[in-house]
């Protein structure tokens, strides 16, 4: 019977044994890393496949102290999107002062969301992310986007109204701004992330996500423009950042978004979820099995067999 050499007998499909194991050992870790990084608690998530999904938000219209025009606005759930138009009149008639402008925010209540999520930004136990898709088309006067983040009123316009948001569309040239708001969505606003160059109108449509870090109170901005949507969810290009915490340890149970002046929003998969960190028990625990990997593979690299003196 010939001899058979041990190491050649070690071999598991075409790997040595010990290399293999750190082969599983990685696999495993990499697994929950990719788990603990890419799964997240989904909390809410609105696709528009059917008009029904209206009726979960309260939308609010825009508002006059002296006129009272018809609905200057229109909000439908058509082709799996929603819809936003706006548009203007002039109540003394063409050209004359003043223009009434057009606007319409569905809010909804981030308190509904269930266990897990808290309304009170700081409390959350992992990234807070909210995921969006949204294009805009200029009417008569520049269209303007908002998603609020998250309020303490349901109309975030209401003077006095606090919290943060994200502004687009009707600002100079491609401007966006993640801005704490401090007396009404528009009104007292601090910007956190200043993006000179962000979504452009029509065809251009966004693909959006930003995040808050309950750690150490910092804003992210991801985003990517294209001429369809991305799942928003997925977006990793870092657009800007920035810190603030005024009122993430208030409650701030209110969010939506919504469009305003003139023209068309359209918005598709907003999500809100929130992402474990990396001290949370998957981040450990793959770490622990990447050192072992490591250590293993070290240890089989020292304990190789001598060559025998027929090999030499």
């Amino acid at each position: 019977m010939p001899d058979t050499d041990p190491e050649v007998a070690e071999i598991v499909c075409g790997w040595p044994k010990a290399r293999a194991r750190t082969v599983v050992l990685f696999s495993v870790a990499l697994t929950l890393l990719g788990a603990s990084t890419a799964s997240s608690q989904v909390f809410f998530r609105d696709q528009f496949d059917s008009p029904a999904s209206l009726a979960q938000y309260t939308v609010i219209g825009e508002q006059f102290i002296s006129f009272f025009p018809p609905p200057l606005h229109t909000v439908e759930a058509t082709n799996g999107q929603l819809k936003i138009q706006t548009a203007a009149v002039f109540p003394n008639g063409s050209g004359n002062p003043p223009v009434l402008l057009g606007s319409a925010l569905l809010m909804g209540q981030n308190t509904t969301f269930g266990s897990g999520f808290s309304s009170t930004l700081s409390s959350n136990s992992g990234l807070v992310s909210w995921a969006f898709n949204v294009a805009n088309q200029d009417g008569s006067f520049n269209n303007g986007f908002d998603f609020v983040l998250a309020s303490t009123h349901l109309n975030p316009r209401t003077a006095g109204a606090k919290g943060y948001s994200l502004a687009g569309g009707g600002l100079v040239g491609n401007r966006m701004m993640v801005r704490r708001f401090d007396s009404g969505l528009n009104i007292g606003s601090a910007i956190i992330i200043d993006l000179t160059n962000g979504l452009a109108p029509l065809p251009q449509a966004g693909s959006f996500r930003i995040t808050f870090n309950p750690t150490n109170s910092e804003w992210k901005l991801l985003g990517t423009y294209g001429t369809s949507f991305q799942e928003p969810t997925g977006v990793t290009e870092l657009l800007g950042t920035g810190f603030d915490a005024l009122y993430a340890s208030q409650d701030l149970p209110f969010w939506g978004f919504g469009g305003h002046t003139t023209g068309t929003d359209v918005f598709d998969n907003v999500t809100v979820s929130i992402i474990p960190e990396p001290g949370s028990a998957e981040f450990l625990l793959a770490g622990t099995l990447m050192m072992f990997a490591v250590a293993f593979r070290w240890q089989s690299l020292g304990q190789r067999r001598p060559k025998r003196p027929s090999e030499r």
